[in-house]
C-alpha cells in the first residue's frame, strides 16, 4: 500500500501488539542471547499468524525493529515482563471513526496499531493527514469520502476533513444525500474522489447507506474509477434482509 501513502504515525510498544509495521522474524539461540537489545519483551506468549508461531518466547527490539525472537533468555537495556500476556502483531481496524487522541488511546489499549476510516472516509485528505502526522498514537489513514464528494458537487458545501464524523456532516441541505446526481454531477463526483486518491486517500469510501440518492450508475462509475486507479473500494451497504445478496446484486448491474 506504499503508493497509497499509509502514514506511519508511531511505533507503540504494546504487550498485546508489537506493531504491524514490523513483521516478526523468528530466530532462536545463537548470538542473540549474548547481545544487549534496546528493549526485551520477556516471557510472553508470542503469536505470529503469518508463520503460525505460538509459544512462550522473548522478543528483542533494536530501534524501531524487532531484531530477534528467541526461547533463550535475552538481555535488554529495558525489559518488559509479559508473563501471562500475548505478544502479537497489532490489530488493524478498518472501520475507525475515532481518529483523535482519546479514540486512539482506547484503541491502543485494545491492541490496535493501525486505524483506518475505510467507509466514511475524509475530504479533503491532505489536511486530515497533516493534522494527525507526528501526533497519532497509531498508524492511520482514510479513504476519499463519497458522502463529502456529493456534498461538494450537489450542495456546494464541501466537508472539512473526517467524513463520517465531520463537523459539517450534518448539513441541512439534504440534497447531497437524497438527490439523484445528473450525469454531469456524477462525473464531477468521480473526479473529486480521484483527486483525493491522488492526494493520499487509501481508496474510495462509499457510505451508501446514508446516500439513498446515489443510483446504480453513479456507484458503478466509482468502481470503474477504482479499477483505473487500482485502488480499493470500501462500502457501507444499504439496509438489507437476512440474505445480503439482493443488496450486493443491486450494485453489480448498471442501469
Amino acid at each position: 500500500m506504499s503508493n497509497q501513502k499509509l502514514r506511519l504515525a508511531a511505533f507503540p510498544l504494546l504487550l498485546a501488539a508489537t506493531g504491524v509495521a514490523y513483521p516478526l522474524r523468528a530466530q532462536t539461540g545463537g548470538e542473540s542471547a549474548a547481545q544487549t537489545y534496546d528493549i526485551v519483551i520477556a516471557n510472553g506468549r508470542v503469536m505470529d499468524p503469518e508463520s503460525g508461531r505460538d509459544e512462550v518466547a522473548n522478543v528483542g527490539i533494536n530501534g524501531r525493529s524487532i531484531a530477534t525472537i528467541s526461547t533463550a533468555k535475552l538481555k535488554g537495556r529495558r525489559t518488559i515482563d509479559a508473563a501471562n500476556l500475548v505478544v502479537a502483531p497489532g490489530f488493524v481496524d478498518l472501520h475507525a471513526h475515532g481518529q483523535n487522541p482519546k479514540g486512539e488511546y482506547y484503541q491502543v489499549l485494545d491492541g490496535v496499531t493501525t486505524a483506518i476510516d475505510a467507509e466514511g472516509g475524509a475530504m479533503p485528505i491532505a489536511p486530515f493527514l497533516a493534522a494527525l502526522s507526528g501526533k497519532a498514537l497509531v498508524n492511520f489513514g482514510a479513504t476519499a469520502s463519497h458522502q463529502c464528494a456529493r456534498r461538494e458537487v450537489i450542495s456546494n458545501a464541501p466537508c472539512s476533513g473526517h467524513g463520517a464524523i465531520n463537523p459539517d456532516a450534518g448539513s441541512r441541505d439534504r440534497r447531497a444525500y437524497t438527490a439523484p446526481a445528473t450525469p454531469e454531477q456524477q462525473r464531477a463526483i468521480v473526479a473529486a474522489l480521484d483527486r483525493e486518491v491522488a492526494a493520499g486517500a487509501l481508496g474510495y469510501g462509499l457510505g451508501i447507506e446514508y446516500t439513498p440518492g446515489a443510483g446504480r450508475s453513479e456507484i458503478y462509475d466509482i468502481f470503474k474509477a477504482a479499477a483505473a486507479t487500482r485502488a480499493p473500494v470500501f462500502v457501507h451497504v444499504r439496509s438489507r434482509p437476512l440474505d445480503p445478496a439482493p443488496a450486493c446484486r443491486s450494485r453489480w448491474r448498471r442501469k
